[in-house]
């Protein structure tokens, strides 16, 4: 379960693409955490075992777990390039 889960941050950059966000823990319960990131955006987020309120963390996005809309999200961002590669798009935001 390494890609999905992974123990550490080497191994989640070394198993597929992967977006990095850097957060501070809020507050922790039944598996899930608040996290609130650099920009002030507080996101909720499946954690591990041990983290506790004010630990700092990474949050781990996967693009296939992305979704971009045009509607107001828990993220905010401006696309910035579309590559089209074949079947798939990359799109940089």
């Amino acid at each position: 379960d390494i890609y999905d889960k992974p123990a550490e941050r080497f191994v989640a950059d070394f198993i597929g693409e992967t977006n990095f966000l850097t957060a501070a823990i809020s507050g922790v319960g039944s598996g899930k955490a608040r996290a609130t990131l650099k920009s002030g955006t507080t996101i909720e987020a499946t954690v591990a075992e041990g983290f506790q309120p004010k630990d700092n963390a990474t949050v781990v996005v996967r693009p296939e777990h992305a979704k971009l809309t045009k509607d107001k999200g828990d993220l905010s961002g401006t696309v910035e390039n579309i590559v089209y590669f074949g079947t798939d798009t990359h799109i940089h935001v």
